[in-house]
């Protein structure tokens, strides 16, 4: 319906006016024609009547403008007075009505504007507080790393010789660790940020819950022990170990392991952490609910509204206050986040002295709802550690007898664990880590189906292998030391073994892995088997020599020779095509410092941005990365596909050069990578200062 542009009402009141006035004025008339014959005196009464006609009509005309005017001069008095409250402070009209007419109707509408320009203003500033106590809290974050980074490096520059072989591997562990730190918080920070576009929803199909829990709790299972703390998955309410849920796989995997990662930090020696999964009485009946407790020292009831938010964290034990340091506060809220994509709450219950209790919900899939049956005597009431996810078969009738209901969800297990098997085995040859057991008088280890798929090869379980076979996979130059180390574990009696080792993958080449393992013993004391495993560390140890190398290969040179060594000690240690420094010349042109190509020097000289991919770097101050496809988007750098350029920063902010990275074949994003890169950034904008003062000073002689 068209908006009505004039009332009815006003026409109406003034036509009956007019109307009443014409009467009156033609009845006195009559009237006066009747007793006053004369043409004279009727013509003088005839203009007297006009001209009071006029007058009563100008008065009227003047009362009515009065009457509208009168809203308008109120309705501008409070405009006014919103504004200069700086639009903080809602202004209302008690007489606007929705009902009334077009000015009764407009001061309506701008108290409801008003209410809403405050209402937005107040979350304006709500956001920008937040947003500057996030950017404090992430350059203190940033930086604290950095700073540790940079003293443990520039100790190795500066004593570049007097340290011994123990010293710097020291200060290259510590700085490799603050590294693997960064890293961490840059992609939480990453990862929050991904998890917050509403453009990018979950990945949703159908997978066993219970199954995904007993994995995480196997994961942490060696590290809980290592600090004599107990973890364990218990299933109430339903049969077997398949909970199958509608969900995202690798969200709800890093939602369980936050909550799980953040109970262990919090509960002390000789405590436990639990994950419990049940029908989720307070849902709907399609839902299931995943608490994760712990019997740590509990929280603060003042600190419960505030534990997902970004970077709160709440010290709950007295030990926690090391471990918090290394920990952004990041956790709880990516947590939150992943379970508002799946459409539930997450809840925490904390009791001083006893504990906290994380809990969230999650859709069951289609057609399967938690069983009332209880399981038949003998059944586990803790999950198995059996095969992997998984979904397939139907519920049991609700009307069968407790044999045919235990027979069908006999079925609809093992139909489910037989299709998790083929799943998993695709899912586990991307692992990180795998399951050893060394048998001392047999001679054998046996291997995990996730260790085989460390090493690139095909398994669908676990392999038995000989002494001699594993001793073959061993790197020649760790070969001594690791069974040196493993007969000292056996003669000794040692609880723990940890050994740094390299393995052969089945491509040839060697991956870097951290061995642990704890001696199991019989009933006499005499060792049973170690049980230990391995995970792969191939990408510390890359950042590790790159830190290495290039620290020696840049101590005591400066300008041209510190450009030359460090963009041939990246080339080499990174294994890509070319490296190259620049300094920004301006006026879109960019000078190369030292550029090494393909194991030879490429030559210098100023070249023009456009066109390539230094132009965003350079002018816009951005990092940019471009996985493959480089040569189809920036047709003179054919023959690349991928490409890194980082900002080189002076001290009052200004871009003065870059540092960039090509390699013809595709890059995989490294973030921990780039975090090491930037340190060595730092000095080469250093070095262009100086290069720059320089130059000025020489000018300014010659000038004198």
């Amino acid at each position: 319906m068209p908006p009505r542009l004039l009332s009815s009402h006003l026409p109406r009141r003034l036509a009956l006016m007019l109307a009443l006035l014409f009467l009156l004025g033609g009845g006195l008339v009559v009237a006066a024609s009747q007793h006053m014959p004369e043409l004279r005196q009727v013509l003088t009464l005839g203009a007297e009547l006009l001209a009071a006609a006029i007058a009563f009509a100008l008065l009227a005309a003047l009362l009515m403008f009065h009457l509208l005017t009168r809203r308008l001069h109120l309705l501008a008095q409070e405009i006014a007075a919103f504004r200069a409250s700086r639009f903080t402070q809602p202004r209302r009209l008690h007489w606007a009505r929705d009902d009334g007419d077009e000015i009764d109707r407009l001061a309506h509408d701008f108290g409801e504007l008003c209410d809403r320009i405050s209402q937005q203003l107040a979350e304006l500033q709500q956001h920008d507080v937040q947003r500057r106590e996030l950017l404090a809290n992430v350059s203190h974050d940033l930086r604290t790393p950095l700073t540790l980074m940079r003293g443990y490096l520039d100790t190795l520059l500066l004593r570049h010789g007097e340290l011994g072989r123990p010293e710097v591997q020291g200060c290259l562990q510590v700085a490799a660790r603050h590294a693997e730190r960064l890293g961490r918080l840059v992609d939480d920070l990453f990862e929050l940020a991904r998890l917050e576009r509403p453009a990018d929803p979950a990945a949703l199909e159908v997978f066993s819950l219970g199954e995904l829990a007993q994995d995480i709790a196997q994961k942490f299972a060696l590290p809980a022990g290592e600090r004599g703390q107990r973890i364990e998955a218990r299933l109430q309410g339903f049969i077997g170990s398949t909970v199958p849920v509608c969900g995202d796989i690798g969200l709800v995997e890093r939602a369980l392991e936050n909550l799980v990662e953040n109970a262990l930090r919090h509960t002390p020696e000789g405590g436990s952490v639990g994950i419990d999964i049940a029908p989720d009485a307070t849902q709907a009946p399609g839902r299931v609910r995943i608490s994760v407790s712990d019997t740590g020292c509990g929280i603060a009831p003042e600190h419960l509204p505030h534990v997902f938010d970004r970077y709160f964290q709440a010290q709950r034990v007295e030990d926690s206050a090391d471990a918090a340091r290394h920990h952004a506060g990041l956790g709880l809220a990516i947590t939150q986040r992943i379970v508002a994509l799946h459409g539930g709450t997450i809840r925490v219950d904390s009791t001083l002295g006893q504990g906290t209790v994380f809990s969230f919900d999650l859709p069951l899939a289609s057609g399967h709802a938690p069983l009332a049956l209880r399981p038949p005597a003998g059944w586990p009431a803790a999950l198995p550690a059996g095969p992997a996810p998984g979904a397939a078969g139907s519920a049991p009738h609700p009307q069968a007898g407790p044999a045919q209901q235990a027979e069908a969800a006999c079925r609809q297990a093992d139909a489910a664990r037989r299709l998790a098997e083929q799943r998993l085995a695709l899912a586990l040859r991307g692992a990180q880590d795998g399951l050893w057991e060394l048998a001392p008088g047999a001679g054998q280890l046996q291997v995990s189906a996730r260790w085989q798929h460390m090493l690139g090869r095909q398994a669908d379980g676990e392999a038995t292998l000989a002494l001699a076979d594993w001793q073959a996979l061993v790197h020649p130059d760790d070969r001594d030391a690791v069974l040196q180390a493993l007969q000292q574990v056996l003669a000794d009696g040692s609880e723990r073994y940890e050994q740094v080792l390299r393995l052969r993958h089945a491509d040839g080449r060697y991956l870097w892995v951290l061995s642990r393992g704890s001696l199991v013993r019989h009933a006499s004391g005499t060792p049973s088997r170690l049980i230990g495993v391995d995970t792969d560390i191939t990408r510390t140890k890359r950042i590790e020599r790159l830190v290495e190398a290039l620290a020696e290969g840049t101590a005591a040179r400066s300008g041209e020779g510190f450009f030359r060594a460090l963009v041939q000690h990246f080339a080499q240690a990174l294994q890509v095509d070319s490296v190259f420094i620049t300094e920004y010349a301006g006026a879109r042109h960019a000078r190369t410092l030292a550029a090494w190509q393909r194991g030879g020097w490429r030559p210098g000289g100023e070249y023009p941005l456009a066109g390539t991919p230094c132009e965003q770097v350079l002018q816009q101050g951005r990092r940019s990365f471009i996985g493959s496809g480089l040569g189809r988007q920036f047709p003179r750098e054919a023959g690349c596909e991928g490409y890194l350029g980082l900002p080189l920063f002076s001290r009052d902010g200004r871009v003065i050069g870059h540092l960039a990275f090509l390699h013809g074949q595709a890059l995989a994003e490294d973030r921990l990578l780039e975090s090491v890169c930037r340190i060595f950034t730092a000095r080469a904008a250093a070095e262009i200062e100086w290069l720059q003062a320089q130059r000025r000073r020489e000018t300014a002689i010659r000038v004198e």
